[in-house]
């Protein structure tokens, strides 16, 4: 049975959006904290959470060698504690007027690397992530990456 308040939503060969439930596609913008199941026609399957404070957190560790999808799944702003870490990691999230932060790790310094407001390089501790925003971990080491909200 259908959750409530569920959407269905499919796309064509074409990539144009049709709806099956007689609501205008175009409309329908998922909330914060709502969760969203792509399915693939030719088979699989895979899920992509707009992070929210009524969900289950998101993932809390990111494989070794991998880009693993995340999220502050909190009703605050909140830098995470990360252990795991090697130099060349990425944290990567947009922000308001689609700007890409990144933040790369430099195992030598103890710090993630961005640049600031004034285009400069800056140095810190783990970024602070929106929340209720979704963000990329890129590992470039050899373990397993933890993450605690």
């Amino acid at each position: 049975e259908a959750a409530k308040n569920e959407k269905k939503i499919s796309l064509d060969a074409n990539g144009q959006v049709t709806q099956s439930d007689g609501a205008d596609a175009s409309a329908v913008r998922p909330p914060v904290g709502s969760g969203i199941w792509l399915v693939h026609a030719k088979g699989g399957s895979f899920t992509f959470h707009l992070f929210g404070a009524y969900l289950e957190p998101s993932a809390t560790t990111a494989a070794a060698g991998t880009k693993t999808l995340m999220g502050n799944p909190g009703l605050v702003a909140k830098a995470p504690t990360i252990t795991g870490m090697s130099s060349g990691d990425t944290i990567q999230f947009a922000t308001g007027g689609g700007l890409l932060n990144t933040y790369t790790y430099n195992a030598t310094k103890g710090q993630w690397g961005y640049w600031d407001s004034d285009n400069k390089p800056a140095w810190g501790g783990a970024p602070t992530i929106p929340a209720g925003t979704g963000f990329w971990y890129v590992s470039k080491g050899g373990e397993a990456v933890s993450f605690t909200w």
